[in-house]
């Protein structure tokens, strides 16, 4: 997946020439756990996993990015905020009905995410907008636990 900033740009671009589009955050819940539990190896191949999944739900004039971490971006140009709603949910069922086989384990491993739907605003920065969906996302977090 391309990085946040190529993200990013493309954001401005869409913004720029007054595209409307719609922006999915998605993180994987608790991933840490993963990281120490299996490896950073396994984490990464589980990451890989659900960026191929990522992409396997969006068409081809969408951008899937490798935000931060355990976190990605979707840019949805010429989705409706309603239409991105129930993208996000396909995407969270896809990725947490996958069982996840860590190398040296026996049992499989399910992830869950969670995620936040927004509008690329025309009248704000691209970073305002991605620091209100993370503030969002965390607080959201923060209600699950």
């Amino acid at each position: 997946l391309y990085r946040g900033s190529y993200w990013k740009e493309r954001a401005r671009k869409l913004a720029s020439n007054k595209v409307p589009a719609s922006i999915i955050v998605v993180d994987v819940v608790n991933f840490s756990f993963v990281n120490t539990q299996y490896g950073i190896v396994e984490g990464d191949r589980i990451l890989r996993e659900i960026a191929h999944l990522l992409l396997m739900n969006i068409r081809k004039t969408d951008l899937v990015c490798r935000y931060a971490g355990d976190r990605f971006v979707i840019l949805l140009p010429n989705t409706k905020l309603e239409d991105a709603l129930l993208l996000v949910n396909q995407i969270q069922c896809s990725i947490e009905s996958v069982a996840f086989k860590p190398s040296s384990k026996k049992v499989s491993l399910f992830t869950k995410v969670k995620s936040v739907v927004g509008c690329l605003a025309l009248t704000e920065t691209i970073e305002n907008t991605l620091s209100h969906l993370n503030q969002e996302l965390d607080e959201l977090g923060e209600r699950v636990a």
